[in-house]
């Protein structure tokens, strides 16, 4: 796990578990950018306590885990919900760059322009296509946060909506 990934997990994760294993209310962890990277450690850390979430979405997560921990994540998540969304045109998802780091969960790619349908688990090749026009974007110096996506906005909807059933 990257280090900043981990400072910002380490404030708040003996408060978190506190939390979850006095509620009898659903675990929904939601989290933005960085906020998306430590999601998925707090989601890792409930689960290696046998502490039962329920979904865990994130928006423009970074890579988190080496390969053998996201796929030790996955197999512990089971049918639980765990998205990551993903937006055309932003890096971070792409970072930290290289082999090493692995992406958790299922991905939903939401093409650049808001008009355009979201696809689930892109190829490779998009992948590669992404990535390629992530850095051109970037390079640019053009603000990601102020483009509209329907996708996202429909799932931050979700979220509000469910909120009385969830601890976030």
């Amino acid at each position: 796990v990257g280090q900043g990934f981990l400072e910002n997990y380490k404030l708040v994760r003996e408060q978190l578990v506190e939390i979850c294993e006095t509620t009898d209310k659903r675990i929904c962890i939601y989290g933005h950018s960085a906020g998306g990277a430590a999601a998925y450690l707090h989601a890792d850390r409930l689960n290696r306590l046998g502490i039962a979430w329920h979904e865990v979405i994130t928006f423009e997560s970074p890579r988190v885990f080496s390969r053998p921990v996201s796929r030790e994540f996955m197999d512990a998540a089971g049918s639980r919900t765990c998205l990551r969304v993903t937006h055309g045109a932003d890096f971070v998802p792409h970072v930290p760059i290289g082999i090493r780091f692995s992406h958790v969960g299922t991905e939903v790619w939401v093409p650049r322009g808001a008009q355009k349908r979201p696809v689930l688990n892109p190829s490779l090749l998009r992948r590669a296509w992404q990535t390629l026009r992530a850095i051109k974007f970037v390079s640019s110096g053009y603000d990601h946060t102020t483009e509209v996506i329907d996708t996202r906005i429909t799932l931050e909807k979700c979220m509000i909506e469910n909120k009385e059933k969830c601890i976030e």
